[in-house]
């Protein structure tokens, strides 16, 4: 019985060993069906990113065909907008012409009596608009005519968008210019007795065509290195080099200086007529880029050239003057243009350091050889001065600037400055002029 016992107990550990192993066996089965299914899972994955990154990758080509077409009408719209801008401006072009051909057979048939000329001349000298003589502004105000015209009066016209040039600091100056002092000097002309309704835009184009003519004969002054008899030899491209060397690459673009050069070009008969100003600036930046690579390779091959100044070591030189010295370079430097000048006395020259003579005109000259911006006090003593020594131009010349009331001052007593930038421009002409 012992032995029985014994039996069943041995077959019921080995039934429970059994069993475990039984329970193992199946977990394991359930792992690796498990990682089986979590390997189909990936591949299906994998398959589907692989699918995805196909039609990526046919979209990508979609859209880059599409890019493709795109940018084939981008230049095809390109090519129009410039066909439609050359013929904007051929239009624009006809219409001045047009324009031009119309207010020149207007002022044959306009009586001009020797009363509305002096009027108009003294109108001009107090209020010296130049900004008459920019083609865009004439074009507004010719625009601002028509409409008042049209709407019934001025006060109905409202302020016209114009392309700004730098002329004024709004648009709404130019517009006030017609209406406080244009449109009141045609009210006094009409209770003058003269038939102003129907003649604004041919008595406007007359002034500005007065004005362009004042403007040009003052300016003279500043460019009087072009009128020097050695100039007069140049072709149009040492023409406009010259002119580049006078006001520098920094104002080359000034819409007053490139319209002095158009009147200029003309009034040295190298055109017939007065260009575009825009096709101007053009030729002037492509000659500019002809100047800058004959510099470039004088500057480089060429340096021990003989001139007359050392533009650098001069502008060095000039930074350690004492104020007798700097007067008595700008002498030396007037005199390199032609010039005859000389210092004056120390005592009792009422602020005019230098007197000048050329082509029968006095210069009353002031020098600042400052460190810092010359201000009024200077332009208020060579304007007196200029009266004292009855002189017919007043000049200030400075190594430095000028603040901006001085300019201010300088503009409406018509007098010309000289800052450093301008001084080292003219040392250049100088070496210019002297090879000519």
């Amino acid at each position: 019985m012992f032995n029985n016992i014994k039996l069943l107990l041995y077959s019921k550990g080995k039934r429970r060993e059994y069993s475990k192993e039984t329970i193992e066996e199946k977990n394991q089965t359930a792992d690796v069906m498990k990682q089986r299914k979590e390997i189909n899972d990936l591949n299906k994955h994998i398959k589907y990113l692989r699918k995805s990154r196909n039609d990526l990758l046919n979209e990508i080509s979609i859209l880059n065909k599409k890019k493709l077409e795109l940018n084939d009408e981008v230049i095809s719209f390109s090519k129009k907008e410039k066909s439609i801008k050359e013929l904007r401006d051929v239009l624009l072009k006809v219409e001045n012409m047009k324009q031009k051909v119309e207010i020149s057979i207007s002022k044959q048939n306009l009586h001009i009596d020797t009363e509305l000329s002096r009027l108009m001349d003294t109108f001009l000298e107090k209020y010296s608009p130049d900004v008459l003589i920019i083609p865009s502004v004439m074009n507004y105000l010719l625009r601002v005519v028509a409409l008042e015209k049209d709407k019934g009066g001025l006060e109905n016209v409202f302020i016209l968008p114009i392309p700004m040039e730098k002329l004024y600091e709004s648009q709404s100056e130019i517009y006030h210019l017609y209406k406080d002092k244009i449109s009141t000097f045609f009210l006094l002309l009409k209770n003058k007795g003269f038939v102003v309704e129907g003649n604004k835009e041919k008595f406007l184009q007359i002034l500005r065509d007065k004005q362009y003519n004042r403007f040009y004969e003052r300016e003279k002054e500043t460019f009087f290195v072009l009128f020097q008899s050695a100039a007069m030899n140049l072709n149009l491209q040492e023409v406009i080099f010259l002119f580049i060397k006078l006001v520098g690459e920094r104002h080359m673009g000034d819409i007053y200086n490139v319209s002095f050069l158009n009147r200029y070009l003309v009034d040295r008969g190298f055109h017939d007529e007065e260009m575009d100003l825009h096709e101007l600036y053009s030729k002037i930046k492509k000659e500019n880029k002809n100047y800058q690579s004959l510099k470039m390779e004088k500057d480089l091959l060429e340096k021990d050239e003989n001139v007359i100044f050392n533009v650098s070591q001069a502008t060095a030189d000039i930074e350690t003057m004492g104020g007798y010295d700097f007067e008595h370079f700008i002498v030396k430097v007037l005199e390199a243009l032609g010039f005859r000048a000389e210092v004056t006395k120390a005592s009792g020259d009422q602020g005019v350091d230098i007197l000048a003579q050329k082509n029968y005109k006095t210069y009353a000259i002031q020098t600042k050889r400052y460190s810092t911006p010359v201000g009024n006090k200077a332009i208020q003593e060579i304007v007196s001065g200029k009266q004292h020594y009855n002189a017919n131009e007043g000049w200030v010349i400075t190594n430095s600037t000028y603040t901006k009331s001085a300019i201010k001052l300088a503009e409406s007593t018509d007098t010309i400055l000289w800052d450093g930038y301008k001084l080292k421009q003219m040392l250049e002409v100088v070496n210019v002029l002297d090879k000519l």
